[in-house]
C-alpha cells in the first residue's frame, strides 16, 4: 500500500512539474517522470527514516525531507 501511495504522489508531483502542458518529446516526459519519482522516493525515506526513529517531530522531519531532497539535488554520484 505504501508503494502505491508513493506512486501516486510521484504522479501528482508529475503533473506539477508538467503544469498541465505534454513534454515535447519522449525524452522529456521521462525527464519529468523520473524527477518526480525519485522526488516521491527522498520524501518517503525521510518519512521512513523518522518513523523509525527517536525523534518523532515535525522539526525532524522537516530536517530529514530537506536532507533527503538536498541529495537528490547534488546528484546520486557526489561524495
Amino acid at each position: 500500500h505504501t508503494r502505491q501511495v508513493e506512486a501516486d504522489f510521484a504522479d501528482a508531483i508529475a503533473e506539477q512539474l508538467s503544469r498541465g502542458a505534454d513534454p515535447a518529446t519522449p525524452d522529456e516526459r521521462l525527464h519529468t517522470i523520473v524527477t518526480a519519482r525519485c522526488i516521491a522516493a527522498a520524501v518517503f525515506g525521510a518519512m521512513e527514516m523518522w518513523m523509525v526513529g527517536t525523534d518523532r517531530s515535525p522539526d525532524e522531519l522537516a530536517r530529514l525531507c530537506s536532507a533527503a531532497l538536498r541529495s537528490v539535488r547534488e546528484g546520486i554520484a557526489a561524495d
